[in-house]
């Protein structure tokens, strides 16, 4: 089983939608045949990409090779979720390009690519944790609702939601979250809010169907549900 990265970049939704589902994805099919952690008063991720629009020949191509890539679910895909809603420091979403130390750029002119939010967990948490205690490097304000992921060593980037928000003091917050931890993780392990991501697959092989149509462009729709790990 292979793993690649969703082009989101290229491949723009124009709506999309993030949702823990606790049974089934459809009809027939149950979670023991999606995934191989416990969801049990969690759920597991599915979401749906919607109206990505293909404007010109190369997107559609482009479609095409992430749905031979993905081989009818049994690859998968990182899929980041672009909400708008994380917690920049000051509105600052971007360093832009990260140059060399020397200034020099990527031969194409692009540089390297830096986080913004900086938290780093504070004390370590058991797999099926459903809290964590954060240290914020440089993040703005919790409110409750964000998304972050941690990149498990073993299952991957796993993505969790927070319920609650809570100052506990010396630069510390408490957070509550679902779905519950997929991997137990230790103390300083980095949290990733700019670009929350979870390891998916398609929901089925007709899941990246594409039906192209003449004017004025074609829009297209992929289902995902997140992945176990093998």
């Amino acid at each position: 089983m292979a793993t690649y990265e969703f082009p989101l970049l290229l491949l723009h939704e124009a709506s999309h939608d993030w949702n823990l589902v606790g049974n089934a994805i459809s009809a027939g099919q149950t979670v023991s045949a999606s995934v191989d952690v416990r969801s049990d008063g969690g759920g597991f991720w599915t979401t749906s990409l919607n109206d990505v629009q293909l404007w010109d020949r190369f997107q559609p191509l482009l479609w095409r090779a992430v749905r031979q890539l993905a081989n009818g679910g049994v690859n998968r895909l990182v899929v980041s979720r672009r909400d708008q809603l994380q917690p920049w420091p000051g509105n600052l979403t971007s360093y832009g390009a990260v140059a060399f130390g020397d200034g020099a750029l990527f031969d194409d002119g692009a540089g390297f690519e830096q986080s913004v939010i900086d938290v780093v967990t504070s004390g370590a948490a058991a797999l099926r944790a459903t809290s964590l205690v954060l240290d914020f490097v440089n993040c703005g304000d919790l409110l409750g609702g964000e998304a972050f992921s941690i990149d498990h060593q073993t299952f991957g980037w796993r993505m969790y939601e927070i319920g609650s928000v809570e100052e506990i003091g010396g630069g510390l917050i408490k957070v509550t979250f679902n779905p519950p931890l997929r991997e137990a993780v230790a103390d300083g392990t980095q949290v990733e809010f700019d670009r929350p991501r979870c390891v998916m697959k398609l929901q089925s092989a007709a899941a990246m169907n594409l039906n192209l149509t003449v004017l004025p462009y074609t829009k297209a729709t992929v289902k995902l549900v997140e992945a176990k790990y093998q």
